[in-house]
């Protein structure tokens, strides 16, 4: 197992994105996002100070197997990074921790979640993991949002998590994603032609697709909620990405 997970993957690729080993030429780059104080404090790192700064965190932290520079295939840069770490959580040679960011220009697109995906396939086909740890700190709705998305499952509340980085304590909220939740997620049910995915757990399904068969799907749902007293179908609007894909969480509610 450590063979493996010391092989680094070159590239990992998606509609949207690349995800590629960082390099210190990044450095401008990735200090154009991680300047911004409202990325790194939220995770528990501190914002970064200068170029140089960025160069050094990417040569000491960033520059190791298995994390990865989100990369937009439009322009070919880098914009946030996300990646797999052994620590605290994840003592185990087949146990990894998700750790991700992006720049905020780039929020709410679903590039994370488009990322995250990504890398957990990777994580559990190529790796052979048996599972992945999340954590973020209350208050970061975004990452919580994130990992909900991605079926990780609350396990406890860490009080007073101390982050000597930044000086400060905090709530950490630990969360887990086994392989074999990850292998349910995976078996999707395609409807009626249109472009849509549907991962069903614990009566929840998340939805994705094109606006057009969101959109039909959706109604015919409520026309059959309709129909059922007492019962009404909740939907929730995650993303409406300018590709013209959404994803929407479904709940049938007594």
């Amino acid at each position: 197992m450590k063979d493996m997970w010391d092989k680094r993957t070159q590239m990992l690729e998606t509609e949207r994105l690349l995800l590629r080993p960082w390099k210190e030429t990044d450095a401008e780059e990735c200090f154009k996002y991680a300047k911004d104080s409202r990325i790194g404090p939220s995770a528990g790192w501190p914002a970064h100070t200068s170029v140089e700064n960025s160069r050094q965190v990417i040569r000491e932290v960033l520059a190791v197997p298995e994390t990865y520079a989100i990369v937009l295939k439009e322009t070919g840069l880098p914009v946030g990074s996300i990646g797999l770490h052994h620590n605290d959580l994840a003592k185990n040679a087949d146990e990894a921790e998700l750790g991700y960011w992006i720049g905020v220009p780039y929020w709410g697109r679903g590039l994370v979640p488009e990322a995250a995906s990504e890398l957990l396939r990777h994580a559990f086909e190529d790796l052979h993991l048996s599972c992945v740890w999340g954590r973020y700190f209350k208050g970061n709705d975004k990452s919580r949002r994130v990992q909900e998305k991605l079926g990780f499952k609350y396990q406890w509340t860490a009080e007073n998590t101390r982050l000597p980085e930044m000086d400060v304590t905090k709530t950490g909220i630990v969360n887990l994603l086994t392989k074999e939740d990850w292998s349910n997620r995976m078996k999707m049910k395609w409807i009626d032609g249109f472009e849509i995915r549907v991962n069903v757990e614990d009566g929840v399904a998340l939805v994705s697709g094109n606006r057009e068969g969101l959109l039909s799907l959706a109604g015919q749902l409520q026309a059959l909620a309709d129909g059922v007293p007492g019962d009404h179908i909740h939907l929730d609007a995650y993303n409406s990405l300018e590709d013209g894909s959404a994803e929407l969480v479904l709940e049938r509610i007594p």
